[in-house]
């Protein structure tokens, strides 16, 4: 099933390359979160003492950059995530990351219009609305 967002009367309508940076972002929840904890319990190697080199290493530094990066877009989709309301949270989440479809509790237009205004606040989140 082709994944389009809903056209008429819409006030959560983006921008179609915006809507798959966002859908994107989120399918790639587990691998941030996989790089997260990979970066907060790995041991850097020293510097090798390789001469000529522009760059004074700061592997500190540098872990705590891609850690803030990482963690601002998991708090996006999470704060995004907890304004969906409890009943239809797992539901939207699990297809909006995997697809295949959204559970039978409630009807398939209910999840795909909690989808759009999820993937919408998302955007909005991450600072791109």
């Amino acid at each position: 099933m082709r994944d389009y967002q809903r056209q008429h009367d819409n006030p959560y309508l983006l921008p179609e390359y915006l809507y798959k940076m966002v859908k994107y972002a989120i399918k790639d929840y587990d691998r941030i979160l996989a790089q997260k904890q990979d970066i907060l319990y790995s041991v850097s190697l020293p510097p090798n003492g390789m001469p000529r080199s522009g760059k004074v290493p700061n592997p500190t530094e540098d872990k705590g950059l891609k850690l803030a990066a990482l963690s601002h877009q998991l708090e996006c989709i999470d704060q995004a995530l907890h304004m969906v309301p409890q009943e239809y949270r797992k539901g939207v989440f699990n297809e909006a990351r995997y697809g295949g479809g959204f559970s039978t509790d409630a009807g398939e237009r209910t999840y795909k219009r909690w989808k759009q205004k999820f993937v919408y606040w998302t955007a909005q989140n991450m600072g791109m609305v």
